[in-house]
């Protein structure tokens, strides 16, 4: 469960829901096993169907609150970002993702929308 916990904003939503998670884990790593892919590509089909980086509020909010400063460079590091939305980009992977941040979970127009 440790590999979801990320995920989570609260530990004990996971941990209320691990029986779950673990059921269904356990499914899904069986439906792996039949399938009998080579995990490698079986995980490069999903990198060119699913995208590492989605545009959330809370990103948007600090470009735009930078921009009104005249700081441009956010909003120039997002645009650089969402042009390969499916590619590792390991500069910016600590920065962009990752669950929404705390200072942004409770701010009204941001956490409901991220």
């Amino acid at each position: 469960m440790a590999k979801l916990a990320p995920a989570f904003y609260e530990d004990a939503v996971l941990e209320s829901s691990a029986a779950e998670w673990g059921a269904w884990l356990a499914k899904y790593a069986a439906r792996l096993r039949a399938d009998g892919r080579v995990e490698s590509e079986r995980q490069a089909e999903m990198r060119l169907s699913s995208p590492k980086y989605v545009p959330r509020e809370w990103m948007l909010v600090l470009a735009y609150e930078a921009a009104e400063k005249g700081e441009l460079d956010v909003l120039h590091e997002l645009e650089a970002l969402f042009r390969r939305p499916f590619d590792e980009q390991p500069a910016l992977a600590d920065k962009y993702y990752q669950r929404t941040p705390d200072e942004y979970r409770q701010k009204a127009g941001v956490s409901y929308f991220s």
